[in-house]
């Protein structure tokens, strides 16, 4: 698992800001649909932080209102947010190296 930032993909292999932008959505977008062991981790931890935010705190301490209340969900949050944001361009790393590889190929024939 590697960070793959634009600006990596512009200096190694010489794409434009908007050819990056776009391999890194198009990789993380087929992550998030895919149906493999990291799609379905993605899916398993947003439906589990989703279900924590929603009714798990309320569930573990039904008396709690308030900032309490907000405290005790604020792990749920941090994981959604982790989950939604974070992990899926983690997990894509590799392939949106691949993915601007043969961006490149099919541009420069040499």
């Amino acid at each position: 698992m590697k960070w793959i930032t634009t600006k990596y993909l512009q200096s190694e292999f010489g794409l434009s800001w908007m050819d990056a932008e776009k391999v890194i959505g198009e990789q993380i977008t087929l992550l998030r649909n895919r149906l493999d062991w990291r799609g379905v981790l993605v899916g398993c931890l947003s439906l589990l932080s989703l279900f924590w935010v929603s009714f798990g705190a309320r569930l573990v301490a039904p008396s709690m209102h308030g900032w309490r209340l907000a405290v005790l969900e604020l792990p749920g949050l941090m994981i959604a947010g982790l989950v939604l944001f974070v992990l899926p361009r983690l997990l894509a790393g590799e392939s949106i190296v691949s993915a601007a590889a043969a961006l490149i190929s099919r541009r420069d024939p040499h």
